[in-house]
């Protein structure tokens, strides 16, 4: 029996919304980069993944870097890999959240990042 990916869009509030439509990633970008200066509540995720695993993940800052992970497990404790992207455009922001919304990982991967950190 074949499980569905869940998919799990949390706000700089830390609002979670399940499947979450492209409309609701933007707004959720554009509210972080409008109150980008409120240091206690400076990061939208994306999570995508399956009960047992694996997750990925994919968080944006109040500085406008963004980091793609996948973990093996769905604890986040087995680090498969890493890749930070710094001072992107908001269009390459939303790319990447859209890429991951749509489950092509092969696309998320292949986009420019600045640096593997795993």
């Amino acid at each position: 029996m074949k499980t569905e990916p869940w998919i799990i869009l949390t706000d700089r509030l830390g609002r979670d919304v399940r499947t979450p439509t492209e409309s609701q990633i933007a707004e959720a970008i554009r509210d972080l980069r409008v109150h980008q200066d409120d240091g206690e509540h400076g990061i939208v995720s994306l999570r995508r993944g399956l009960d047992d695993g694996p997750i990925w993940l994919i968080e944006l800052s109040n500085r406008g870097n963004v980091t793609y992970s996948e973990y093996k497990d769905a604890d986040f404790e087995e680090l498969a890999s890493k890749l930070v992207g710094e001072s992107l455009g908001m269009l390459d922001i939303a790319r990447r959240f859209y890429y991951l919304l749509r489950g092509d990982l092969f696309a998320l991967s292949a986009c420019q990042w600045n640096r593997k950190e795993k």
